[in-house]
Order: structure tokens, then C-alpha cells, then sequence
């Protein structure tokens, strides 16, 4: 019996100490959590006359890494995310919330994926009645060159705020 007990501790010694050498040789992923405040003008030619986006909330970002810690997958994701665009020249405004989770997959060529999965916005008349709003899951092919591909959309997509926007802004 002790014979026994002595021919299965080595293999199980050996599996531990590969567990133990691979949590000790992988590359922890990386972990980032930012506020985010920040007022911007959006281009002009989205409505014919100027607006201004505040975007507040709080960002989070996890990088999953190789073993050469190049990241190869990242996840996004937002929490209390406001949204509010306002017309300057009149002071009219619009806001929204954005719960979305952004899925992104490096490829080594330079390309990727991402996938965007929630709510990424919605537009409300002022009496609160749904007026357009992009829910689902959206994924996109960002090759090396040239602009990003749809690769697929399951959900409710309104194609985002514009026009709608523009004319409750005017």
C-alpha cells in the first residue's frame, strides 16, 4: 500500500507543479477603470448646424494578453453612461443612456472585430415616447485598410439618432 500511495503522489506531484508553472508563466490581463467627463463638438455636417456632446460615465477596459503580453482581445464597457447632445444656438437638448459592452478580437495581420452588444442609445420625444433606439448585438470587421465592414446585426436598429435628432434640436 504505501508502494501505491508513493506511485500516484508523483503523478499528481507532477500535474500540480504544471498548474503551478502555467498561473506563474500566463500573463494576468490588464485592467483599467477611468471617469469619463468630456465635452466635444460633433462635425457639423450631422444636422447642418453645430451640436455639442457631453459624454459622462465610467469606462472600464480589461486586455487579454499573450504570453508575449501583446493584447489579442479587449473588453469595454461602460456604467451610468449619459449621452447628451444640445444645439448651442437654441439650447435644446437631448439625452440618452448607452449600456453597451464592446467585444474586440486582434487579429495578428492588424485587422479585428468588434462586437457591440446592448444598448447602444436610444432617442425619446420629449413626452418620453420612443421615437428610434439601437439595441442587439452589432458586429463589425475592421480590415488593415479601408473603412469597417458589417459582418452581422440581430436586435432593433434604427441606424442611430439622425435624422430624429436633427429635428428635435432645430
Amino acid at each position: 500500500m504505501p508502494q501505491l500511495r508513493r506511485l500516484l503522489a508523483l503523478p499528481i506531484a507532477a500535474v500540480a507543479t504544471l498548474v503551478l508553472a502555467g498561473s506563474v508563466l500566463a500573463v494576468p490581463p490588464v485592467r483599467t477603470v477611468d471617469q469619463v467627463d468630456v465635452t466635444f463638438m460633433l462635425p457639423e455636417p450631422l444636422c447642418g448646424f453645430p451640436l455639442v456632446q457631453h459624454v459622462t460615465g465610467t469606462f472600464h477596459r480589461t486586455e487579454f494578453l499573450d504570453a508575449d503580453g501583446q493584447p489579442v482581445r479587449i473588453l469595454e464597457s461602460g456604467s451610468n453612461f449619459r449621452i447628451t447632445i444640445t444645439n448651442p444656438a437654441n439650447g435644446v437638448s437631448i439625452t440618452t443612456v448607452q449600456a453597451v459592452v464592446g467585444h474586440v478580437t486582434l487579429n495578428e495581420d492588424g485587422s479585428g472585430t468588434l462586437a457591440l452588444t446592448g444598448l447602444q442609445g436610444h432617442l425619446k420625444n420629449p413626452d418620453g415616447g420612443f421615437i428610434r433606439e439601437d439595441i442587439g448585438r452589432m458586429v463589425l470587421f475592421f480590415p488593415v485598410e479601408g473603412p469597417p465592414t458589417l459582418v452581422s446585426e440581430a436586435g432593433q436598429f434604427a441606424g442611430g439618432p439622425f435624422p430624429d435628432l436633427c429635428d428635435l434640436l432645430s
